[in-house]
């Protein structure tokens, strides 16, 4: 089976919890949840291999992203414009 070799990843961060989800239509399944945003990188990540096939990371700006997320002490997403609701992320297929 062929994959995509990037797919669009919704993000939301709701108290605690990060939240991901497909933002991709032709991508459907895929919703992580955890406290901690390495955990739920990898579990982004071991969903879309069972998904998509291959072996799935956040790309190089989503990996900036969300280093400045686990950092945020101003909270990135309370400065989101009104009626935006998620972040726009995107995870590589990584070559065999």
């Amino acid at each position: 089976m062929t994959h995509p070799k990037s797919v669009s990843v919704a993000y939301k961060k709701v108290n605690d919890i990060h939240f991901f989800w497909s933002a991709d239509s032709h991508l459907t399944g895929l919703l992580a949840t955890a406290t901690e945003i390495p955990t739920v990188v990898k579990e982004v990540s071991d969903q879309l291999a069972i998904l998509l096939g291959g072996t799935w990371a956040p790309d190089e700006n989503t990996k900036s992203v969300l280093q400045e997320l686990e950092t945020d002490s101003d909270n990135v997403m309370d400065c989101l414009p009104t009626g935006t609701s998620f972040i726009g992320v995107h995870w590589m297929s990584e070559a065999a």
